[in-house]
Protein backbone atom coordinates (compact mmCIF):
# COMPACT_ATOMS: atom_id res chain seq x y z
CA UNK A 1 0.00 0.00 0.00
CA UNK A 2 1.37 3.29 -1.18
CA UNK A 3 1.76 6.49 1.20
CA UNK A 4 -0.40 8.32 -0.87
CA UNK A 5 -3.49 5.76 -0.32
CA UNK A 6 -2.80 5.18 3.42
CA UNK A 7 -3.05 9.41 3.79
CA UNK A 8 -5.95 9.09 1.29
CA UNK A 9 -7.56 6.39 3.91
CA UNK A 10 -6.57 8.47 7.01
CA UNK A 11 -8.34 11.33 5.63
CA UNK A 12 -11.60 9.50 4.82
CA UNK A 13 -11.64 7.67 8.14
CA UNK A 14 -11.14 11.37 9.81
CA UNK A 15 -14.02 12.67 7.69
CA UNK A 16 -16.51 10.07 8.13
CA UNK A 17 -16.22 10.10 11.65
CA UNK A 18 -13.43 6.93 11.49
CA UNK A 19 -16.35 4.36 11.87
CA UNK A 20 -15.17 1.10 9.98
CA UNK A 21 -18.47 1.05 7.80
CA UNK A 22 -17.53 4.95 6.87
CA UNK A 23 -14.17 4.10 5.88
CA UNK A 24 -15.16 1.23 3.79
CA UNK A 25 -17.91 3.21 2.01
CA UNK A 26 -15.68 5.95 1.74
CA UNK A 27 -12.75 3.81 0.06
CA UNK A 28 -16.00 2.56 -2.00
CA UNK A 29 -17.04 5.95 -3.16
CA UNK A 30 -13.21 6.78 -4.27
CA UNK A 31 -13.10 3.75 -6.13
CA UNK A 32 -15.81 4.22 -8.23
CA UNK A 33 -14.51 7.98 -8.72
CA UNK A 34 -11.35 7.21 -10.04
CA UNK A 35 -12.94 4.03 -11.42
CA UNK A 36 -15.02 6.48 -13.82
CA UNK A 37 -12.40 8.76 -14.32
CA UNK A 38 -10.16 6.22 -16.17
CA UNK A 39 -12.77 5.42 -17.73
CA UNK A 40 -13.58 8.73 -20.09
CA UNK A 41 -10.23 9.31 -20.30
CA UNK A 42 -10.07 6.14 -21.94
CA UNK A 43 -12.87 7.00 -24.23
CA UNK A 44 -11.52 10.48 -25.08
CA UNK A 45 -8.01 8.34 -26.10
CA UNK A 46 -9.98 6.50 -28.27
CA UNK A 47 -11.19 8.83 -30.50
Amino acid sequence: MSEDLAAQLAAVAAFMGSTRQGVVKGFILNGLKDYYIVREAEKRFAE
